[in-house]
């Protein structure tokens, strides 16, 4: 169930924040994102949405497209754990 735009939450990350692994047959994929304030890298996996959008340098692309350690830009969590966009750059 995808939310309303003004209901999803839009998130754009900071430069170190990366794909940790996907798992395109389950429709999963796990985010780095680097906390150097506190010097860890934090994992968190995710589901996404049936009607996501997915964008790889601006062109849209399905989940198999995406790669472990590319850089993450910015997304949206529409329910908890469930990724409504994701924006990818190489």
């Amino acid at each position: 169930m995808l939310m309303s735009p003004a209901e999803a939450k839009k998130v754009k990350l900071p430069k170190g924040t990366s794909i940790g692994f996907v798992d395109a047959a389950n429709n999963q994929i796990s985010l780095v994102l680097l906390r150097p304030k506190e010097g860890v890298n934090q994992a968190t996996t995710y589901t996404m949405s049936p009607a996501a959008v997915i964008t790889l340098d601006g062109a849209p692309v399905k989940l198999d497209r995406i790669q472990k350690g590319m850089h993450v830009s910015g997304y949206t969590e529409g329910i908890k754990g469930f990724l409504d966009s994701l924006e990818v750059e190489n």
